[in-house]
């Protein structure tokens, strides 16, 4: 990436043109002082972002969704600069521009039209606007392409477009579990796509807000044509081994860490809904009505936490098989502590093994349970020649009463560690008696299972179980009186007569 600061001096004009004409970040920290200082060089995920929209603008991407949380910079650079730069390199695109209300649409427009007035635009392109038109609902350049801004759900006037951009459809929570209200956004989009010219583009960029959000609809539709190149960047990156982050990111780093660190954003996670963080944040939304499990509580391990591992296998990478999941847990003063879970598609072969063994190992795993319903133990023999405890154990009962009574009924002595990956926390979080995938939830219950007991009345923690039976003997202790047992031996006698009773000594 080359540094802004060179092409600021005036006397390489030619310079500047060359790179801002080509590059959308570097038109964006030249033209504007506010996204300069900003998004600085190095700002990945903004950077990353130019670099898909450049793509569209060439043609090379036909349907781009770029989801990623709020306050982090893709309506700027998506909605503000992207239209501008549009414009410089073709003035005669025609733009539609759609967000859930048409207030904050047209606030994008008016920032077009001040920009493409300023000095520095005009330095860079030769586009200019019409002055004869140029309203925030609607304005053209000197050669006929136009822009109109509207709110979604709301009429589309003009000509059509090359270009659709739609930022933020959804104005709230209000509206994001409203049935009535996302069919009809559903519908608007309809009409939405008819507007596109023949080989129109798209943009798309949002924060998710659930299962049957517009994103989650338009991806069920046209998934199977491969139309659409989704950018889809967590607040806190969570990649796993068939997903890598997009910005190259380790677990659990922040995405705009001089904005947002990961310890700003652990704290945010704390204070929202876990429905909020899941699909806002991590743009993993859960289902808004048919979820079983409350809100999950997060705390790290006490330190030397000794820790049982169990293991429900999958045999296929299908895309629509199973996962196999694995958690990782321990019990402290009456607590179940989950350490670690995963969830992964993987054929059984010699890495299905080795990171089995690696997170066993990482992890110091006292005991893993193996699930054996469909291999016979193959996978538990193998994981034995490992050198790793291994259990093994056929799963009987019904999945779903086995979850709720044992991870429903204990979910307020659960704790989840930050090292519990998103994609396992989710599958949790969605389960219901309909769900798709229960691989995660019924791992879980197999880790809640060794740590329960169902003797007791109702399904309480073993260690709860034992601090019971101290407690009723500490409040009613056995008498050493003699004479108290004299008057026992005497009360048998009467409602047992001719029974010969032994002595007290």
């Amino acid at each position: 990436m080359m540094d802004y600061n060179s092409i600021l001096d005036e006397n390489l004009p030619a310079y500047i043109q060359d790179v801002c004409r080509d590059d959308l970040i570097m038109f964006g920290r030249y033209v504007d002082p506010i996204f300069r200082t900003k998004f600085p060089e190095g700002t990945v995920h903004v950077e990353l972002i130019a670099k898909h929209l450049e793509a569209v603008e060439r043609g090379e991407i036909k349907r781009l969704f770029v989801a990623m949380p709020p306050r982090h910079g893709k309506s700027y650079t998506v909605s503000r600069l992207f239209t501008p730069w549009l414009f410089g390199r073709n003035p005669a695109r025609n733009i539609i521009l759609a967000s859930y209300g048409a207030d904050l649409a047209e606030d994008f427009s008016r920032y077009h039209l001040n920009l493409m007035d300023s000095a520095e635009y005009q330095h860079v392109f030769t586009t200019r606007l019409n002055k004869s038109a140029r309203s925030q609902q609607r304005y053209q350049t000197d050669t006929g392409g136009m822009l109109v801004a509207c709110g979604v759900g709301g009429p589309i006037y003009g000509r059509g477009a090359d270009i659709g951009i739609i930022d933020d459809p959804i104005k709230n929570w209000e509206v994001a579990r409203s049935e009535a209200q996302l069919e009809h956004l559903w519908e608007w989009y309809q009409g939405f796509i008819t507007r596109l010219h023949k080989g129109g583009n798209v943009v798309l960029c949002m924060h998710r807000w659930g299962t049957r959000d517009l994103a989650a609809r338009i991806m069920e539709r046209d998934q199977e044509y491969g139309d659409w190149t989704v950018l889809e960047l967590p607040a806190l990156a969570d990649p796993t081994e068939d997903k890598q982050d997009p910005c190259g990111r380790k677990a659990g780093e922040a995405l705009w860490p001089t904005e947002y660190s990961s310890e700003a954003l652990a704290r945010t996670m704390r204070e929202v809904d876990a429905r909020i963080w899941a699909a806002q944040y991590q743009q993993r939304p859960t289902d808004q009505i048919s979820r079983i499990f409350p809100e999950p509580i997060y705390a790290e391990p006490p330190e030397g936490l000794k820790v049982i591992a169990y293991f429900d296998p999958a045999y296929s990478e299908e895309s629509s098989g199973d996962y196999s999941a694995l958690t990782i847990g321990g019990e402290y003063e009456c607590l179940i502590y989950i350490v670690g879970g995963f969830v992964w598609k993987k054929i059984v072969d010699e890495a299905y093994y080795e990171k089995i063994e690696t997170l066993c190992k990482t992890y110091t795993v006292q005991s893993l349970t193996v699930e054996t319903n469909k291999d016979e133990g193959a996978i538990a023999h193998e994981l034995r020649r490992r050198k790793l405890y291994v259990r093994e154990k056929k799963a009987t009962t019904n999945k779903f009463l086995r979850i709720t009574d044992l991870v429903l009924k204990n979910w307020d002595k659960i704790r989840f560690s930050s090292n519990v990956t998103g994609a396992y926390l989710q599958q949790v979080l969605d389960y219901n008696e309909l769900a798709r995938y229960d691989d995660a939830p019924d791992s879980l219950a197999g880790i809640v299972e060794r740590f329960v007991v169902n003797k007791a009345p109702g399904v309480i923690l073993k260690s709860d179980y034992k601090e019971t039976i101290k407690e009723q003997r500490r409040k009613n202790p056995l008498p050493s009186d003699p004479a108290y047992f004299d008057h026992k031996l005497n009360e048998i006698k009467k409602r047992f007569p001719g029974v010969v009773m032994g002595k007290r000594r």
